[in-house]
Parts: structure tokens; C-alpha cells; sequence
């Protein structure tokens, strides 16, 4: 290539197709940033594009996802993490209530977990916006004992897409191996 070609081809190529390290869209201004406030490209995401420390990994964060239970069924859920716990909360109504009430009042049936019961997290193959999630169980519920691996697979399709899927990703890993 030419110089000139050279040139044309850096100006041509987009700063989103690659993780910036500044902080200067923290502001919430840049669409295309995430929460975690790093720019990614959503075809290219990967969980290594996004940057955690122990303060930013450990504050509250939530996405919208599609939990598939052990049952195959599809539930729009709001899946948030801190430092500690990964929340499964049902989604609010129009009316700003719970659109899910089981007997006795409670709107999902295990509404939070450990991040330590997270065995293994990855993505699911051929589902660029979907991950699966390992869990170790500890009730003695008769079909955990059934169960004679005692874990539960939950696969999660993040609303977001991958960007969203990747920062999940990134952010349990972080946690799992610095806190």
C-alpha cells in the first residue's frame, strides 16, 4: 500500500471496533458504550475487552436476559451481580409490579446464588449472545440427590447481546479469581 492508501485505511477504520481505555465515555454520552464504561465492537466482544478492578467489579450491576430452566422453558428474567451473589428477579409489569407470583408471594423461585457455586461459565457455542452457568447445589431437595453430580446448568441468553453476554462473563470470572 501507498503511503496515502495507508492513511485512508487508518481514517476508515473505527475506534469501536477496539477496546479504549480512556475513561472519557463514563458520562453515559457515547451510545455504544457499556456499563462497565468500555467501548466494544458487539460482533467482537469478548470477555477479555472488559476491565475490572476490585471497586468496579463489585458494585451492582443488572442485564436483561432469557433464562432457559432445566425444563427447556424460556423466562425473561433481570439477572444483577455484586460482589458476592448473582440475582435472578422476575421482570417489572407496566404497572411497576412483578409480573410472576408463585404460591406464597415470591416472584421466582431461587432469586439469588452464590458466585463461589459458579463451577464454570462460558459461552454457548454457535449462540454468539448466549452463556452457560455451572452451579453447585447444596439444598437437599430430592431432586438434587437424584442428581448425582449435585450441580445445576442454566444456559442465558443476555437481551443485550453480546457485548452485554461478554461483560457477564468477564465480570463473574474477575470476581470467582480476585475477591
Amino acid at each position: 500500500l501507498t503511503r496515502e492508501e495507508k492513511n485512508i485505511h487508518e481514517q476508515a477504520e473505527s475506534p469501536m471496533d477496539r477496546v479504549d481505555s480512556d475513561d472519557s465515555d463514563r458520562d453515559g454520552d457515547n451510545p455504544n458504550a457499556n456499563r462497565s464504561g468500555r467501548r466494544s465492537n458487539n460482533a467482537n466482544s469478548n470477555p477479555d475487552n472488559f476491565l475490572f478492578n476490585e471497586l468496579t467489579a463489585t458494585v451492582y450491576q443488572e442485564w436483561e436476559v432469557i433464562k432457559t430452566n432445566k425444563w427447556s422453558k424460556r423466562q425473561r428474567r433481570i439477572m444483577g451481580i455484586d460482589a458476592q451473589k448473582v440475582y435472578n428477579k422476575a421482570p417489572k409489569g407496566k404497572d411497576g409490579t412483578n409480573k410472576i407470583q408463585l404460591i406464597g408471594g415470591v416472584g421466582v423461585k431461587r432469586s439469588e446464588r452464590l458466585i463461589s457455586d459458579i463451577i464454570d461459565i462460558q459461552f454457548v457455542k454457535d449462540k454468539p449472545s448466549s452463556f452457560r452457568i455451572v452451579w453447585r447445589n447444596h439444598s437437599n431437595n430430592v431432586n438434587n440427590l437424584l442428581n448425582e453430580n449435585n450441580v445445576s446448568i442454566l444456559e442465558y441468553e443476555s437481551i443485550g447481546g453480546r457485548a452485554a453476554a461478554s461483560e457477564i462473563i468477564s465480570k463473574i470470572k474477575y470476581i470467582k479469581k480476585h475477591l
